[in-house]
């Protein structure tokens, strides 16, 4: 009688360690393993990125923003240290010419060295980060790629912070700067008026004159508008 139970309950352990085997082995293929998890959980915030000086915030007294296009928060994809990140919560500040990010993750915000930036986009618009010598009057740094063609034209927007004291009282703002430049066989040109676009153009001078009239752009009025579909036209010519 010993021999039977000692025989049964040698068969019912041995089933019980099966099963609790298939069930441990059930649950850690569900479930993954510490690394594994930290792995997918630095794929979630992205902290290649996420380096770099704390920004800190401009007073409130200041009248504007010192921001591209709006002072939201916007989904920015940005080329860093070699890499593609794409749909950062960004904010592109024109008085620092730099790109300010934030993640729930953290509490202040960086803003990106911008040594490590080769181009980002923003609201639809592409920025790429030039390094121009000074002959061509024109500062290292980011510009807005408008019309990527043969001849490309960029965009440098800037906001300066602008002070006035009257009657003693202190006054700080904002002010937008804007300069437009074309580059053209290997040299980068400053424009400003129609005159000279079309010089810079002349060998089509006469079919962008048409061009011009037939459209009715105005330079004056509406300045990157315009020169943004001359150099369209010119490219395609």
């Amino acid at each position: 009688m010993k021999i039977y139970f000692l025989g049964w309950l040698c068969c019912f352990l041995a089933t019980y360690a099966a099963q609790a085997q298939t069930s441990n082995s059930v649950i850690l293929a569900k479930k993954p393993n510490f690394q594994t998890q930290l792995y997918y959980d630095s794929l979630d915030t992205t902290p290649g990125i996420y380096t770099g000086a704390e920004h800190q915030y401009y007073s409130f007294r200041i009248e504007g923003n010192p921001f591209f296009f709006s002072d939201d928060i916007a989904p920015t994809d940005i080329h860093y240290n070699g890499f593609l990140y794409q749909n950062i919560e960004a904010y592109y500040d024109l008085h620092l010419q730099a790109i300010i990010v934030e993640h729930d993750n953290m509490s202040f915000a960086i803003r990106l060295d911008n040594k490590r930036i080769s181009h980002f986009k923003m609201y639809e618009h592409k920025f790429v980060h030039l390094n121009v010598d000074s002959i061509s009057g024109m500062k290292s740094g980011f510009y807005d790629l408008v019309v990527d063609g043969p001849v490309k034209f960029f965009v440098r927007r800037e906001k300066e912070l602008r002070k006035e004291i009257d009657n003693q009282i202190i006054r700080e703002w904002f002010e937008p700067l804007t300069r437009y430049y074309v580059l053209k066989d290997g040299s980068y040109h400053r424009i400003k008026r129609r005159g000279q676009i079309l010089k810079l153009f002349g060998d089509k001078k006469k079919e962008l004159k048409t061009f011009i009239k037939q459209q009715r752009i105005s330079i004056r009025t509406f300045p990157e508008d315009g020169f943004e579909k001359i150099i369209n036209h010119y490219n395609e010519l």
